[in-house]
């Protein structure tokens, strides 16, 4: 999961793990309509099928992917983080992508909000979070 990616490269596929009850955290999720507080469940199977860094963009680099819900189940948040670093090796910063409600067996066409580093130089999959309760605690 901690592979180093660079554009045009495939990451290989990521499987959450699953994690006891007494581990899990508590998201607090900003929305529109104000907060949703809900678990985090790493039980949720999600494929990593691909990323790839985008430096087209006007506003900065983008990182582009697509995820697979792999469960029977929808999952009511999910979030992708990278993080991010320069030449040296040097984490920079993260980058971040979310989404509501992902059906079963579906897959997510992601993209994370713009990165406006002009030294980022490659980026790792940090974290998955997933919730699949989304009615809160």
């Amino acid at each position: 999961m901690m592979a180093d990616t660079d554009a045009g490269v495939s990451t290989p596929q990521v499987q959450s793990t699953a994690i006891s009850l007494s581990n899990q955290a508590t998201l607090v999720i900003e929305r529109p309509y104000g907060y949703l507080v809900t678990k985090n469940y790493n039980d949720m199977n999600l494929a990593l099928h691909s990323s790839d860094l985008d430096r087209s963009g006007p506003d900065g680099a983008v990182i582009r992917g697509t995820i697979r819900n792999t469960n029977a189940e929808e999952i009511a948040f999910s979030m992708i983080v990278f993080n991010l670093f320069d030449a040296s090796g040097n984490q920079i910063g993260n980058a971040y992508a979310s989404i509501d409600f992902l059906a079963p067996r579906t897959n997510w066409k992601f993209v994370t909000d713009p990165i406006p580093l002009s030294n980022l130089q490659f980026y790792r999959v940090a974290h998955i979070l997933t919730s699949s309760n989304g009615s809160g605690l």
